[in-house]
């Protein structure tokens, strides 16, 4: 059986739900409460996806991540 880290299960959570808005930028927070996931490590997987290529990063007040790239079926 497979074992992920939290860590690692909160980042896939997170990929799966911007797959579902794709083209969309979602905040960290709006992540966080949708699947009741502590915010704190839900932004270090986050920053780890950024880093790895995965996700962009967009600042400012209406600001959170999208993918960096579309979806493929």
């Amino acid at each position: 059986m497979l074992k992920l880290t939290k860590r690692a299960e909160y980042g896939l959570t997170a990929l799966v739900h911007l797959t579902d808005h794709a083209g969309e930028v979602v905040s960290a927070r709006e992540i966080s409460e949708h699947f009741n996931l502590p915010y704190r490590l839900l932004g270090e997987a986050l920053k780890d996806l950024c880093r790895a290529g995965y996700l962009t990063s967009v600042r400012g007040a209406a600001g959170g991540y999208r993918l960096a790239q579309a979806a493929s079926a």
